[in-house]
């Protein structure tokens, strides 16, 4: 069944939402009405505040068929920071950043009651951490750093994209060897040396001839002993 949805300012989007002591059937129709609420209004997530049930309840499908349903949920260990877009279905036409943790370890009960836990990333800790906060009666416009416009919300995406492949392209060039520039190769090395050594010798005969030159006739010629 599609629900009808809360819609700020309402008041069961800031209320206290209590644990759940029993699975039960009524448990299971509120977790399909969730998402099918949430699939007829094209979204990822739906939180069960946003239907006016204020239960710790949500549901997550950040890709098609990939359904998590969570239950009491609670964030046990988070990592890491991203900034990125984020709106709500209870806040119309309203979007902004806001900064997350990109990974998360989350520990919840399914629809059956087993206890489960679930590391996930990047969209899908995003998504995750936005029902969670519904379930606090925290909603995105808390944390929001800038307001964008919702007519400039395509544009604003399409340069986030670029900007993240320029970075991934310039993460796999590979990195130059300083060492690999300025050390001669040993080919090298061995005809530098062998070079040098030529030019000594050249130095040392040029040197000779200069000095045999530049000797007087007397000193030139041995003397004959008296």
């Amino acid at each position: 069944m599609i629900l009808p949805l809360v819609l700020h300012p309402d008041d069961h989007l800031r209320r206290e939402n209590t644990e759940i002591t029993e699975i039960t059937e009524e448990l299971w129709a509120l977790l399909d009405d969730l998402h099918a609420t949430m699939l007829a209004h094209d979204g990822v997530g739906l939180a069960a505040p946003q239907v006016g049930r204020n239960v710790r309840v949500a549901v997550v499908e950040a890709e098609e068929g990939d359904l998590i349903e969570l239950i009491d949920p609670v964030i046990i260990d988070s990592r890491g920071a991203d900034v990125d877009v984020e709106g709500c279905l209870s806040i119309p036409h309203v979007y902004g950043t806001v900064e997350r943790p990109d990974e998360i370890t989350v520990r919840y009960y399914d629809r059956d009651g087993d206890e489960l836990e679930m590391t996930c990333y990047d969209f899908l800790a995003r998504a995750v951490q936005h029902e969670i906060d519904h379930l606090n009666g925290v909603l995105f416009i808390d944390k929001m750093i800038e307001r964008i416009p919702e007519d400039q919300l395509e544009s604003y995406m399409e340069d986030k994209l670029a900007a993240e492949i320029v970075e991934e392209l310039a993460q796999d060039l590979p990195e130059t060897d300083a060492t690999e520039q300025t050390e001669p190769t040993k080919g090298n090395t061995d005809t530098s040396a062998a070079a040098a050594a030529a030019e000594a010798e050249k130095t040392d005969d040029t040197e000779d001839d200069a000095a045999a030159d530049s000797a007087s006739p007397a000193e030139a010629e041995p003397k004959e002993e008296r």
